[in-house]
């Protein structure tokens, strides 16, 4: 009894310390430092990423190298022989402000994987900040801020950038809530400004209507469960857009000029600019991005029922659900707590997205898809679990937290009520974990500090004061949940993911050899432009093979294809036998320039033909031809692309079906083909900045000093 004096004294003075370790916000650096260090295998390359992160990070550091030179890929020619890059474009959510970092970091000399993993960590780390001032503006109290901050950073839901694209999405729905709701109370500029920026960055990130889906469920179940402070809300809202039009005008017309891109990528793809043939190939829609429903077959409760699998934490795996102990004690003594609005909101929003995420075992989902257009276009409907689902789980559980550290224990009796409370539920759960024979140490770890912190705060709350506080959570959440994270680092599988990304150089000769055997070029075809997708169905696997061989040929003779089954015919023939004709439409009969027995193929700069100029939207050609040609850019054709002889716009051609076309007369020319129209090009530019202005303009006025509300 004497060493338990002795400690609660110690504890006492130490709490009376003042500075910066009285504050969360050194305690959360901490964490988020703890939360590198168990993932340092992922930086140093022992652990590599996985699933859609591989792709995700090609295409990153595609667009990045493509930055740093000055040029906005509006096309990628390296991706199944030319394909626009909106697609990829928008999954990335090419805007956002993180990727002039990594280019910094680039240009300095970090290596690829360590930029895009260190930027997505920090990005992940500004998402649970979001969540700890939406906690704490929704509960008042900076330990349950600080609780639910824990939570969220040490829960699975941050994996997910080592083989998704989840925290794209997660983290400006968080702060699109967060301002949202800081907003309606006390309306200001600067939440205006956060909100806007928040809706602009989740609609530019593929893809947003999983956004749109949680924020109008959200918004529809706050005003059935909250109808009278909703239109108190409103009413303020109102009053700011009146006394600020200028002001209010601007963002919302920047909002409105920020969803051209994702609109313009639809409308492209209704045109059948480009195909997923792999992907939605068995939709059967009219639009290329329609799912079929029997790709909804994997949902919400097929995700836990998977990690149900895996309660031994030392098989654990990336996309398997997970929050620390805690959070699953907190929802055990949810049940001694009050069912208030808040508690009904919050089950109503989770049984919705319950429902919407298991599409074969309940209705919401199939009436949603036939009577509400966009939940055509949504797939992965699982994604809900992280998207929204386990954030929810761990607010509900800062709703426990929070009732549970109002709650007064006054008499001896109420205390040992409580005391009996702790103690069977943290026996059943170590009865139940000694039962299942696989738990690890941490385990029983956290049960054990569960009970013993939960009962020193029920006797000597006095005691936990200041930095106290902050630790015990530390102690409490940390060791399990890093234990889990080095399993799962340990259990991904190794790959050589990691290449040195570079720009592709112009080649004249591609490597491509002739074959009819099924590993072709048009063996699978993920996303690419429908006019190659036309030539891999039109003709057999050889006759496109040797199509690819050169980059450049010159042809003699123009054959025009009016898509007849003898077109098709004379086009393999052509292809697999080398002769010196090109197909193309947009012409009305055969044209002969100067005829040979095979085509010009060019395999080197030369006097005829030298390249001046190579990125990935431009090719600029010296020509000095003896007579009339047919050059044939063998980069597929799409629309968007344009054809310039010294300088003048001439016709393009799709030549062969698929690839691009022009006619170049003899001496010294200059021949360009370019793609993307000057005023695209530039208003891309114009929304890379945009969106960094208002990104930094924010994050200096949020962290200067000008502390509008208690949330800071």
């Amino acid at each position: 009894m004497g060493l338990l004096k002795k400690m609660r004294a110690f504890f006492q003075e130490s709490s009376q310390i003042r500075g910066v370790w009285d504050k969360p916000y050194v305690w959360m650096v901490m964490a988020c430092f703890i939360w590198l260090l168990a993932f340092g295998d992922y930086f140093t390359g022992k652990s590599t990423l996985f699933s859609d992160a591989v792709s995700y990070f090609d295409h990153t550091f595609y667009f990045i190298e493509n930055i740093k030179r000055g040029v906005f890929p509006l096309w990628d020619s390296s991706w199944n022989h030319g394909a626009p890059n909106d697609f990829f474009l928008r999954r990335i959510g090419c805007y956002n402000p993180i990727y002039l970092l990594m280019a910094l970091l680039s240009i300095v000399g970090v290596s690829h994987p360590v930029a895009y993993l260190l930027v997505h960590s920090l990005y992940f780390f500004l998402g649970a900040f979001g969540f700890y001032l939406l906690t704490k503006t929704v509960y008042k109290d900076e330990r349950v801020a600080f609780g639910s901050f824990l939570l969220l950073l040490f829960s699975t839901v941050g994996t997910r950038i080592f083989d998704s694209y989840m925290c794209l999405v997660i983290v400006p729905t968080i702060w699109f809530l967060y301002f949202l709701t800081v907003f309606l109370v006390m309306p200001r500029r600067l939440y205006f400004t956060g909100l806007c920026l928040s809706f602009m960055i989740a609609m530019n990130t593929y893809i947003p209507l999983f956004f749109l889906t949680i924020i109008f469920a959200i918004g529809l179940f706050w005003i059935v469960f909250f109808f009278r402070e909703v239109w108190s809300a409103g009413q303020r809202a109102v009053n700011f857009f009146i006394s600020h039009p200028g002001f209010s005008g601007l963002l919302a017309g920047l909002v409105v000029v920020s969803l051209i891109p994702p609109l313009a990528f639809f409308l492209n793809t209704l045109q059948g600019a480009v195909v997923l043939p792999e992907r939605h190939g068995v939709s059967g829609g009219a639009h290329v991005l329609s799912v079929d429903t029997k790709l909804l077959s994997w949902g919400v409760m097929e995700d836990l029922f998977f990690t149900g699998y895996f309660t031994d934490f030392r098989r654990f795996l990336l996309a398997l659900a997970y929050v620390p102990f805690l959070g699953v004690v907190l929802w055990a003594w949810g049940v001694f707590c009050q069912i208030n609005r808040r508690v009904l909101l919050y089950f109503s929003i989770a049984v919705f997205f319950i429902l919407l995420g298991t599409p074969l075992a309940a209705p919401l989902h199939q009436f949603l898809f036939k009577h509400v257009f966009y939940f055509k276009y949504i797939r992965n409907l699982h994604f809900f679990l992280w998207f929204i689902l386990l954030p929810l789980f761990i607010f509900i559980s800062a709703e426990f937290l929070s009732q549970i550290l109002l709650m007064s224990f006054k008499s001896v009796k109420e205390k040992a009520w409580a005391a009996c409370i702790a103690f069977v539920t943290m026996a059943v759960f170590f009865l139940f974990t000694l039962w299942r024979g696989d738990g690890v140490w941490t385990t029983f770890f956290a049960i054990g500090a569960t009970l013993v912190f939960s009962m020193w705060y029920l006797f000597w709350r006095q005691s936990f004061k200041g930095w106290i506080l902050w630790a015990v959570l530390l102690v409490v959440i940390v060791p399990q949940a890093f234990q889990v994270f080095h399993y799962i680092s340990r259990n991904t599988p190794r790959t050589d993911i990691y290449k040195n990304v570079s720009l592709p150089k112009f080649e004249y000769v591609t490597g491509i050899t002739p074959s009819a055997s099924s590993d072709n070029r048009c063996g699978y075809l993920y996303y690419s432009a429908s006019s190659f997708d036309d030539l891999c169905k039109g003709v057999g696997n050889l006759a496109v093979s040797s199509s690819l061989t050169h980059t450049l040929v010159a042809y003699g003779r123009v054959e025009p294809f009016r898509g007849t089954s003898q077109d098709y015919v004379n086009l393999e023939l052509s292809l697999t036998r080398n002769t010196d004709m090109a197909f193309t439409a947009g012409l009305k009969g055969s044209l002969v320039l100067s005829p040979r027995d095979n085509p010009v193929k060019f395999e080197k700069d030369s006097s005829a033909l030298s390249v001046r100029h190579f990125d990935t939207n431009t090719l600029l050609l010296r020509t000095n031809f003896d007579h009339e040609k047919f050059l044939v850019y063998t980069d597929s054709v799409a629309k968007g692309w344009r054809a310039f002889v010294d300088g003048k716009r001439v016709d393009l051609y799709p030549a062969n079906l698929a690839y691009k076309g022009v006619r170049v007369p003899s001496g010294q020319r200059s021949v360009e083909f370019r793609y993307g129209n000057p005023w695209w090009y530039g208003f891309n530019w114009l929304m890379i900045v945009v969106f960094n202005v208002l990104f930094y303009g924010v994050a200096w006025a949020f962290f200067r000093g000008r502390r509008d509300t208690a949330s800071l």
